[in-house]
Parts: structure tokens; C-alpha cells; sequence
């Protein structure tokens, strides 16, 4: 399940997903986040992914990250912070970035919405 706004008064672009998610979900939602027009160009994602099980693995983090790099075609910047609550999950997020190669994407893993929220503004 997944839930989602975008925020008008903080430019901020919630997502929060439950259950499995695999990589065709994954590349899902990077073209979803590509075709939003009515998103800033300077987006700031919050991702709470505390409640959700990965199905993909460390061998599908360079399709991924080969699926964010499309996103400079859109960006300016992106700000991304992901909240996680478990070592495998917060593994791969940290994966993807020390491997990405998007000098205007920024991502960072988070325990609390809070920490996330305060990282995303100060940006």
C-alpha cells in the first residue's frame, strides 16, 4: 500500500508504503517522481519506509540507480530522505548512496520523520 501528497505549504513530497516492495516498484515510483509536473524543481522527498519489506536485492541497486540518473533530466535537486527501521533496508539506502551519480540528487536515512524533516529544510 502506498500513500502519498505532495505538501503546498512545505514543498515537500510525502510517500509512505507498507508491504513488499520489489524493483518493478521501485522503477515505478522514479517514473512517477519523473512525470510529476506539478512537483518544484527543487523537490524534497520524505520517504517513511519503516513498514515496508524489500524484495529486491544488492545486485538490482544499479538498474536503480541507473533509473535515478533520468531524474537530472527533470531536477534541479533532489533532496530524498528515507525513514527506516531496519539494517538490510537501511544497508541498501546507503548503497545506492555512496553509488549514485547524481551530483543533484541527495539521500539520507533517517530513524524519525523528525530528523528527516529538519535535514530536508535546512538544505
Amino acid at each position: 500500500m502506498l500513500n502519498q501528497g505532495l505538501n503546498s505549504d512545505s514543498g515537500i513530497f510525502y510517500t509512505k508504503t507498507n508491504g513488499s516492495v520489489g524493483l518493478e516498484d521501485m522503477f515505478a515510483g522514479i517514473e512517477m517522481i519523473k512525470k510529476a509536473k506539478h512537483f518544484p524543481r527543487n523537490l524534497k522527498i520524505l520517504e517513511n519506509s519503516s513498514e515496508t519489506r524489500v524484495s529486491f536485492t544488492v545486485q538490482d541497486l544499479p538498474a536503480i540507480v541507473e533509473r535515478l540518473m533520468t531524474l537530472n533530466e527533470v531536477y534541479e535537486s533532489i533532496r530524498h530522505a528515507v525513514i527506516h527501521n531496519d539494517p538490510v533496508k537501511t544497508a541498501l539506502a546507503l548503497l545506492i548512496q555512496s553509488h549514485h551519480k547524481l551530483s543533484n540528487y541527495e539521500l539520507q536515512v533517517f530513524t524519525t520523520e523528525k530528523a528527516a524533516i529538519r535535514w530536508l529544510n535546512n538544505g
